[in-house]
């Protein structure tokens, strides 16, 4: 019972992030869509440490959605623990 409970738990946050980040969720779709069209290229490797997995866009400003840093997990979750 306590998985299906934190399932429950999980999907209702997601949710309600979700109506809180429409603007945000907006973004990421259209730029996911522009990368699988090879429209819209990223970085190769994180601008923090230069590692070459486990990359992800972060913006800065969501009002320019073309201006983002690649950073890896480990540098993108260090940036928004020390903001």
């Amino acid at each position: 019972m306590v998985k299906m409970e934190t399932s429950k738990a999980k999907k209702k946050w997601k949710r309600e992030y979700y109506i809180r980040n429409k603007e945000k969720y907006s973004i990421w779709a259209k730029l996911d869509y522009l990368k699988r069209q090879g429209r819209f290229k990223i970085g190769e490797e994180c601008e923090k440490c230069g590692k070459k997995q486990q990359l992800v866009m972060h913006h800065e400003d969501y009002k320019k959605p073309f201006k983002i840093m690649v950073l890896c997990r480990f540098c993108h979750q260090k940036l928004h623990k020390s903001t």
